[in-house]
Formats: C-alpha cells, sequence, structure tokens
C-alpha cells in the first residue's frame, strides 16, 4: 500500500512507522491548506459577495468545512440552520457552538462566549495566508 501512495503522490515514504505517519500528517496539512484556501474563496463568493440575507443548509455547510480544515482536533459535527433568527450553527465535537448570521447588513460569526467578530476576519485570520502552490 506504501508503494502504491508512494507512486501516486510523487513522495518516498520509506522509513519507520513514526516516519511514515509524520509524512502522512504533513500531506494531510498540505492538503488542508488546498482545501481550505479553495473553502475560503468559495465563501467569499457565495456568502459575503452576495446580497441574500438568509443562510442556507448548502452555505451552512460550506462554513463547517471551512471550521473543520482550520482546527482539524475539534472538527464541526452538527450543522443546524434556524430560519427564524437566519442563524447558521455550527457545534464541534467537543460542544463548542458558532454562530453565523447577518447583522447590519455584515455576516458576523457569533462565539460561544457572547463575542462578535465579521465573517471576514475570520477567513482572513485563517490558514493559508497565501495562495498554496503546488
Amino acid at each position: 500500500m506504501l508503494q502504491d501512495l508512494e507512486k501516486k503522490l510523487g513522495i518516498n515514504m520509506s522509513g519507520d512507522y513514526l516516519g511514515v505517519e509524520e509524512k502522512l500528517e504533513n500531506l494531510a496539512n498540505m492538503r488542508r491548506d488546498f482545501v481550505a484556501w479553495s473553502l475560503k474563496s468559495i465563501i467569499r463568493r457565495r456568502i459575503i459577495g452576495s446580497e441574500q440575507d438568509v443562510i442556507s443548509l448548502p452555505n451552512c455547510r460550506l462554513l463547517g468545512m471551512y471550521w473543520s480544515t482550520q482546527y482539524p482536533e475539534t472538527y464541526i459535527s452538527q450543522v443546524n440552520i434556524d430560519s427564524t433568527s437566519r442563524t447558521c450553527t455550527l457545534e464541534t465535537c467537543d460542544c463548542i457552538e458558532k454562530k453565523i448570521r447577518k447583522i447590519d447588513a455584515t455576516w458576523s460569526v457569533l462565539s460561544s462566549n457572547d463575542r462578535v467578530h465579521k465573517l471576514e476576519v475570520y477567513l482572513q485570520r485563517g490558514r493559508p495566508q497565501a495562495q498554496p502552490t503546488s
């Protein structure tokens, strides 16, 4: 199986088990950066750049995937839409909630500690800062 991975990915993974594990983690982190960058672009176009005041379930799921790329250890385990408050709720595997909704024409993130930040700020601070290269 390792030989197949080496061939497909073009990287040498020979060595002891720990060395292979570290290389796989590095590979996952590298792929995660590409996914996160792509999700940032999609979120900016489909959510921040739109005139809509209500977030859809597919867009809420995009936000959940993005947060999972940023914090893979505390990945998003639940995604819900509350249509009456027009809010997307993301819950992590350790039961921390983030709510996203439009406040005064700006998409905002409400953390479980009642802090409010612009969604764009989260995207600007998120990893990666620059477009990854292959």
